[in-house]
């Protein structure tokens, strides 16, 4: 290894960074959804107990979009300050992401309770219809959280933001389509391992993929913050 204006310029010394920058991101969103966690410990999933699950997803837009931030910052640069990142993202972006996040979750809801019903009724067509709704409606979400990160936007004009950025960018987006797909495949096979780094890693390949357009759509669209 070399040793370079006091730290070590390896391979190994990139992963390493880039591994425990991981899993302090990942931690970080973790414990900001924890009620979410101890929702799915004392809550046998069910229609029964559906408002608790609900109501437990209430924090999750406010640490999605942190994490998106931190993750904008470490495509940038990898000597980012994560925990200071990730608090910074949280605070300036709570009351925005709250709103959209409350109505995103509840028309998410909608769609993935009205899935499971026709499943149950044993209508594999029309449940598939809504299970594509509401995975559109996810995806739809995490644009919007990843344009909150960079951008100041209203609540209004982000959902114009949304369809516009979209519309403009449909093959970067396919892309993150293709990330959360792939990831929540991962997850489901590997969830002890990857439950230390899933977060952060999705944050980071989507962020990567659309930083350089948000920086671009931010040039047209206006309102930048400072990252």
């Amino acid at each position: 290894m070399k040793f370079i204006n006091g730290g070590y310029d390896s391979q190994f010394y990139k992963i390493i960074k880039y591994l425990s920058d991981f899993l302090f991101i990942n931690l970080l969103f973790l414990v900001g959804n924890m009620l979410f966690f101890i929702c799915f410990i004392y809550f046998e999933p069910s229609f029964s107990n559906l408002i608790f699950y609900i109501l437990s997803l209430v924090p999750l837009p406010m640490a999605t979009t942190a994490l998106f931030y931190t993750a904008s910052k470490i495509v940038e640069d990898r000597n980012t300050n994560v925990i200071k990142s990730y608090l910074r993202g949280y605070r300036e972006n709570f009351v925005i992401s709250l709103k959209f996040g409350l109505m995103q979750i509840l028309i998410s809801s909608i769609f993935a309770i009205d899935s499971l019903y026709f499943i149950e009724k044993k209508q594999i067509i029309i449940a598939f219809i809504f299970g594509f709704l509401a995975l559109l409606s996810i995806i739809f979400s995490l644009i919007g959280l990843s344009l909150l990160s960079m951008i100041h936007l209203d609540l209004k004009n982000l959902y114009k933001a949304i369809v516009v950025f979209m519309f403009n960018y449909f093959s970067s987006i396919l892309k993150v389509v293709l990330y959360f797909i792939s990831f929540s495949i991962i997850f489901y096979a590997y969830p002890s391992i990857m439950m230390l780094f899933v977060f952060a890693l999705f944050a980071y390949f989507m962020m990567r993929e659309l930083k350089p357009r948000i920086l671009d759509f931010g040039i047209k669209f206006g309102g930048w913050k400072d990252v």
